[in-house]
């Protein structure tokens, strides 16, 4: 959250700078949960919805998926033509 965002906070929360209280302090008080909790939260539903799909289905597959070999590092070589 940016400097505007704690600066209301802190106004809805009726205290000061003299209170002495942490943002932490203020967002509890509030009860706002932060947004870090709430992506934990959607990403946690989002890998049960797709524990639920039938195996065939993409999103199942790729949630297994490795990749198999690697590319080279660097620009491509120049072909025969090329040059």
């Amino acid at each position: 959250m940016g400097r505007i965002g704690y600066s209301i906070m802190h106004h809805y929360s009726f205290s000061t700078w003299t209170d002495y209280k942490t943002n932490k302090q203020i967002a509890k008080e509030l009860k706002i949960t932060p947004i870090l909790d709430k992506l934990l939260e959607y990403k946690r539903s989002w890998i049960q919805h797709v524990n639920r799909m039938p195996r065939n289905r993409l999103p199942r597959v790729m949630k297994y998926y490795s990749q198999i070999g690697r590319r080279n590092c660097g620009r491509l070589l120049k072909k025969l033509r090329d040059t």
